[in-house]
C-alpha cells in the first residue's frame, strides 16, 4: 500500500483560491500555501493583493486577479490568466459568496421569480 509521510506536501501544485478578502478563504489560501502550493489567489476586492505581498515576501509563490465570479467573461479570462501564470489548475477552492441580509419579505419582492421567495412565501402562508 502505497503511504505518504506528509500528506499535505503541496509542493508543485497549483491551488486557486475565490473570495480570499478574509475568513474561510484567507485562511485556506494561507494554508494551503504554507503547505507549498502555489497560489492564485481571486477576489473582486484588490485588497487581497496585500495578502499576496505577503506571501511573496515569505518566500512564496503566489498572485493576486481581480474578478467578479459573478460575470462569467471575467472568470474565462481569470482562468486563462491562472494557466498563463502557473502552467495548470491543480486545486479549487470556490469560497466566493456574497451575504444577503434582508428579510423574508424584502427577498420576495427583490427576487420574486427565484426558488428560494418561492419558498419563503410558502413558509410565510404556513404560518398564517
Amino acid at each position: 500500500m502505497l503511504q505518504k509521510k506528509d500528506p499535505l506536501n503541496l509542493n508543485g501544485k497549483v491551488a486557486v483560491i475565490t473570495g480570499v478578502g478574509s475568513g474561510i478563504g484567507l485562511a485556506t489560501a494561507q494554508l494551503l500555501s504554507a503547505y507549498g502550493a502555489a497560489v492564485a489567489i481571486v477576489d473582486v476586492d484588490p485588497a487581497g493583493a496585500d495578502e499576496v505581498r505577503a506571501m511573496q515576501e515569505a518566500g512564496r509563490k503566489a498572485e493576486f486577479f481581480t474578478c467578479d465570479v459573478t460575470n462569467e467573461e471575467q472568470v474565462q479570462k481569470t482562468v486563462a490568466d491562472i494557466v498563463s501564470a502557473f502552467g495548470r489548475i491543480d486545486i479549487l477552492f470556490n469560497n466566493a459568496g456574497v451575504t444577503v441580509r434582508k428579510t423574508v419579505e424584502d427577498l420576495i419582492k427583490t427576487y420574486p421569480r427565484s426558488e428560494a421567495a418561492q419558498a419563503g412565501k410558502e413558509r410565510l402562508a404556513s404560518l398564517k
